[in-house]
């Protein structure tokens, strides 16, 4: 309608009929606006050149047969009503014009013709209404198509009889291609069941599902919400792998603090006894029969000495001689020594950088670290297999450090050593890198080995991760932070044999000590080894005491021998105020502490 006015296209070659319909509608209103087709032509020309609201037509006219008419109408103008007015035909006919399109029909009688504006009307407000029902539909059609939950319409045999396009990306395809697709999942109403859907390519998605029922063309059907939930599953896989780690890393640290402690104490009890037995061996000879017992005790000093050391480098405590070198040089060097720890029933396989992959460590303790995972792997694979140890440059991003604590991202060297073993479950790599955890028999082992191998890689600043799952071998892969500096080439010094305390006596070396040492036990056996072979040798059990001997004239030292760590004054102190009196006196620091307090934040620059 435009302006109020119904814009009416009539089809009628009868002149006599168009009078009795243009009279119809102007005496029941003057707001019909009438336009005549008279032959095809006219009738073509004025349905291509639109504007109107309505069609009234005849069968058998213009040379049309039948319903070809209403085709014609509805090929041209698809949402145009058309009203059929004839004089001839049955209700066959009109049944038959309403399937093929016609809004309504009418018979070319004066009564029935006077019905014919009502008719108009009538055909034009269901023509609203359906239009109306045709935008509600696409707008709901446009949110279902568009929401971001999977919809689908499941029939009474589990088959789907509809599904959006988010239901489409959850298969991993198009909606439309869902539909036939058995679904069998079913959820009581009001519950929420977690359901896993695999896509062609092999992925999971998870997804949230409810159900409620619905009719769906007529049907009792389930309607089913699906709301994809992988990513956030994703995410607090993450979340929770990121405070198992920072636990895990928490722990090992606390863990740690007190084995440093730990093996710091034991140390100066083992030195006392270790010391005292090499005193002894020298006094009895080699040919007293208390020389069996003591060499028992000297060997049991040395099996726990190195056991302190062990705890020392899970601790982090143990010194260092740090230097550039390339890690494919150290691998090729250890490659044959560890192709016989292993044994022959386990391939070696070593593979290395393209580049020179250079950094900064003690060989001797990256020497270990290789060795340790080498036999965890050949304990891991008592029936033979492989061991591949991978040297290559990498690059950590954002994305992996994200989701791994206690590295940074950067150039790193890493260091892969993969087995074909047994395997192990999550529980079992919680606890690997613990000190004394072990999975094997007791007897077999430390469980001191891959801690160790912890300490040594986070003293050089690297980062150690295992990946493992039960049957599927496992992989250790270390981080160790890049450098451009070269390796530089050294000069083997030979080897001199270490001297005996009778050696030092025969010397007859003089000159004279003061010693500062808080433990009483450690002082007195360093007086007795320095006395026995001809020091002078005077004794402080703290800095204090220590410069007080040296100010009251009562000795002048060539060497101090102190302990960094001391109540009060601390050793470091005490070597400045004794050089400023006696510049030329010799210093020689001793300490159960090696960690960065001492050797790292500049204690021993002076």
């Amino acid at each position: 309608m435009q302006n109020g006015k119904i814009r009416v296209l009539c089809v009628e070659d009868n002149p006599m009929d168009r009078e009795l319909i243009r009279h119809a509608l102007e005496k029941e209103s003057r707001s019909f606006v009438v336009k005549y087709a008279q032959d095809k032509k006219s009738f073509y020309s004025l349905l291509s050149s639109g504007g109107f609201d309505i069609v009234i037509t005849d069968f058998n006219i213009l040379g049309f047969e039948g319903v070809d008419v209403i085709r014609a109408i509805k090929e041209k103008r698809p949402g145009l009503p058309a009203i059929v007015v004839t004089g001839t035909g049955s209700e066959e006919t009109a049944v038959q014009a309403l399937q093929h399109g016609a809004a309504d029909y009418v018979i070319k009688t004066p009564r029935h013709i006077a019905q014919l504006p009502h008719t108009i009307i009538r055909a034009l407000e269901a023509k609203r209404t359906r239009d109306r029902l045709k935008e509600r539909e696409a707008n709901i059609i446009a949110i279902v198509e568009n929401i971001n939950d999977g919809i689908m319409v499941v029939n009474d045999r589990n088959r789907v009889e509809f599904a959006n396009r988010a239901a489409g990306r959850l298969w991993g395809s198009d909606g439309g291609k869902l539909e036939g697709m058995e679904f069998s999942y079913r959820a009581k109403n009001g519950e929420i069941l977690q359901i896993e859907i695999q896509q062609p390519d092999g992925k999971t998605r998870v997804a949230e599902m409810v159900e409620s029922q619905t009719v769906w063309k007529g049907k009792n059907c389930r309607l089913v919400t699906l709301r994809d939930i992988t990513d956030q599953k994703e995410a607090e896989r993450q979340r929770r792998s990121l405070q198992e780690q920072l636990w895990q890393a928490q722990k090992l640290e606390t863990v740690g603090r007190l084995a440093g402690g730990l093996a710091h104490e034991m140390n100066n009890m083992l030195n006392i006894i270790i010391g005292y037995c090499d005193l002894l061996l020298d006094d009895v000879g080699h040919d007293s029969p208390l020389c069996e017992g003591l060499n028992e005790i000297m060997i049991a000093g040395k099996q726990a000495a190195n056991l302190t050391n062990q705890m020392l480098a899970f601790s982090r405590k143990q010194a260092l001689q740090v230097e550039v070198i390339d890690l494919n040089d150290l691998l090729q060097k250890v490659g044959k020594m560890l192709g016989q720890l292993i044994g022959e029933d386990i391939e070696l396989a070593l593979v290395f950088s393209e580049g020179p992959s250079c950094v900064l460590v003690d060989p001797m303790q990256m020497e270990l670290v290789l060795m340790n995972l080498a036999v965890n792997a050949r304990d891991a694979m008592p029936d033979g297999g492989k061991l591949t140890i991978e040297v290559s440059n990498v690059e950590l991003d954002g994305n992996y450090v994200t989701n791994h604590v206690d590295i940074t991202a950067g150039k790193y060297v890493l260091l892969a050593v993969t087995d074909s073993g047994v395997g192990m479950d999550q529980a079992t790599m919680s606890q690997v890198f613990e000190p004394f955890f072990t999975t094997k028999e007791r007897g077999k082992g430390t469980g001191l080995g891959l801690s160790t191998v912890y300490g040594i890689v986070k003293q050089f600043g690297g980062s150690i991760f295992v990946y493992s799952e039960p049957g599927h071998g496992t992989t250790f892969k270390i981080y160790l932070p890049r450098t451009l500096r070269e390796p530089k080439t050294k000069k083997r010094a030979p080897e001199k044999p270490g001297a005996t305390v009778k050696d030092y006596r025969k010397a007859a070396v003089r000159g004279n000590i003061l010693i500062a040492e808080d433990e009483d036990a450690l002082r007195a056996l360093m007086e007795k080894i320095f006395t026995d072979i001809g020091f002078n040798v005077a004794s402080a059990a703290n800095g204090t005491d220590a410069l007080l001997i040296v100010e009251n004239q009562e000795f002048v030292p060539d060497l101090l021998i102190t302990d960094i760590i001391m109540p009060g004054m601390k050793g470091v102190e005490l070597a400045a105020c004794l050089r400023e009196k006696l510049p030329g006196i010799k210093l020689l620091y001793i300490s159960g502490y090696t960690d960065n307090s001492i050797v790292h934040n500049n204690i021993l620059d002076s």
